[in-house]
């Protein structure tokens, strides 16, 4: 961790980037961590997987594994979903390519469209 940190300070402080209002997020990503590593990720206090937070430059430092991040991504996925009440399908896809230029469009697909609105 203590390299990862090091190295997102070094490109944060680059003299090309002094007086700029950009907020830097590192992450570092691992199929596992060490024991170590493990305890700097849970911090009492900050959210799992901030391991540094700095303010001046804004520097932000995250450690998550993949596992981690497939969940947490899973969990947004399934928010927008029921957010949307939107339901992927066929004939949703189908209504939506029938707006593009015929063209662009595969004969099958053409096929597909004007199934749809024959029904």
């Amino acid at each position: 961790m203590h390299l990862v940190k090091k190295g997102g300070i070094t490109v944060a402080l680059d003299d090309r980037f002094k007086n700029s209002s950009v907020e830097w997020d590192f992450l570092a990503v691992s199929n596992s961590f060490t024991r170590d590593a493990e305890l700097e990720a849970k911090q009492t206090g900050k959210p799992r997987g901030l391991v540094l937070e700095l303010d001046d430059p804004r520097i932000r430092v995250w450690a998550k594994t993949w596992g981690q991040i497939i969940d947490e991504c899973q969990g947004r996925l399934t928010f927008f979903k029921r957010g949307l009440e939107y339901e992927a399908n066929d004939e949703h896809a189908l209504r939506y390519l029938s707006n593009i230029s015929d063209e662009y469009l595969s004969d099958e697909v053409r096929q597909k469209i004007s199934k749809l609105a024959a029904e």
